[in-house]
C-alpha cells in the first residue's frame, strides 16, 4: 500500500510523499519500523505527539497528528488530521481489509 492510498483518510492530497510506501500503521512509537505510519494520539497520560521524534528516528513513513499539535522539525511529512484516533480506525479498516463475516474462539 502507499501513502495515497489512505487518501480521504488522511490530508495526502498535493504532497510530494503521495508515493511513500506504508508497511504497517502504529500508535506505539516503539513499534514503529520502516514504512509504518505513526499516529500520534493523546492519551490521559502522554500525548503521542512527544513520540513523533522517536518515530520518525525508527523509520516512519509519515506522522498523524491531530489539528493544532506541536510536532515540527522532522524530515517526514506530517499529516494533521482532527481526529487521530478516528483516523487511524479509519486507516486500519482499509489497510488490513475486510475481516471475516464469523469468527469463533475456544478457550
Amino acid at each position: 500500500m502507499h501513502l495515497k492510498d489512505l487518501a480521504g483518510i488522511l490530508p495526502v492530497e498535493g504532497t510530494a510523499s503521495r508515493d511513500l510506501e506504508v508497511t504497517g500503521l502504529s500508535s506505539d512509537s516503539r513499534a514503529v519500523k520502516t514504512g509504518v505510519v505513526f499516529f500520534a494520539i493523546a492519551g490521559s497520560k502522554a500525548d503521542g505527539s512527544a513520540y513523533a521524534a522517536d518515530a520518525a528516528s525508527r523509520g516512519a513513513a509519515a506522522i498523524v497528528t491531530g489539528k493544532g499539535a506541536a510536532v515540527t522539525g522532522l524530515s517526514i511529512p506530517v499529516l494533521a488530521v482532527d481526529d487521530p484516533r478516528h483516523a487511524l480506525a479509519l486507516a486500519a479498516a482499509r489497510f488490513f481489509g475486510r475481516q471475516p463475516e464469523t469468527m469463533v474462539a475456544v478457550t
